[in-house]
């Protein structure tokens, strides 16, 4: 990113409900960072969003980009069908940026947004959070197959495609010939020391953890497990509870016994 200039940064995403999960969190936390930075006059653009404040991801705290909200009568994942004032005011918004991201992938409003892009030739990224992954794939095949005309031109005209994971970067470039590029999810660095870190985190002398999800490779529960281990060395009474299930199980039961860490760890099965 180019700190040194005055650069224009929008974002156009879909619903920041909590209940859309890593996604929404994602956006707002790219938002935060560009907020902070001295130069850029950052938009974050927010499609399908239900009046109620209350749905917002808590992560929206501390957020102050100039937000703009089309809003839904419910939460929506898929964006929304937006009316022609609102097509005019994210065309406004579009033509006055350096840089545009669109988030995920099958959502009305990147429809609009490309073709306004494609015909006054404004580069933009994408970050597609997963959806260009094999298993996302195989969610709603046959829907998909009437739609993906348009949005693979959505992607084959993008400047780049920007990931979390290898393993997502190379699901993409064996289908698409966009320019793919792994930067990851970024953290806040808290201290210099796990029990420095565990202070500035307000963590008590004993602790409960729990993890609930699917239990795939991008999901890196086996970095959760190796922190963990960690923990476990200051706080020797820690639990870790790991509910869900997937192709990893047996490689993280396998990684919590070289740990020693089968009295410490416990593995649930599925929970609705």
């Amino acid at each position: 990113m180019m700190l040194n200039q005055e650069l224009k940064i929008v974002q156009i995403s879909s619903s920041l409900s909590k209940e859309f999960g890593g996604p929404s969190t994602a956006v707002n936390n790219l938002s935060k960072y560009f907020s902070s930075m001295t130069k850029p006059h950052h938009f974050l653009i927010v499609c399908g969003q239900a009046y109620d404040s209350n749905n917002v991801s808590a992560s929206n705290e501390g957020n102050n980009a100039n937000k703009i909200v089309f809003y839904t009568k419910k939460n929506s994942i898929h964006g929304k069908l937006l009316n022609l004032k609102e097509v005019r005011r994210l065309r406004q918004v579009l033509l006055n940026s350096n840089i545009v991201i669109l988030h995920q992938i099958y959502n009305y409003q990147n429809v609009i947004c490309f073709f306004i892009c494609k015909f006054y030739k404004k580069k933009y990224y994408i970050m597609p959070h997963g959806s260009l992954t094999k298993y996302q794939r195989n969610i709603h095949k046959i829907r998909k197959s009437f739609v993906n005309i348009i949005f693979y031109k959505l992607i084959s005209n993008a400047e780049a495609i920007i990931v979390a994971t290898d393993m997502e970067k190379n699901q993409i470039e064996e289908r698409f010939t966009t320019p793919c590029v792994k930067l990851g999810l970024g953290i806040e660095s808290y201290a210099k020391t796990p029990r420095e870190m565990s202070g500035k985190l307000g963590l008590a002398p004993y602790q409960k953890l729990i993890f609930l999800g699917r239990f795939a490779k991008k999901k890196r529960i086996d970095l959760l497990i190796k922190a963990f281990k960690t923990l476990v060395e200051i706080y020797p009474t820690a639990t870790l509870k790991i509910v869900g299930a997937g192709e990893t199980e047996s490689e993280l039961k396998l990684l919590a016994k070289e740990f020693k860490l089968t009295k410490r760890i416990e593995f649930v099965s599925w929970v609705s």
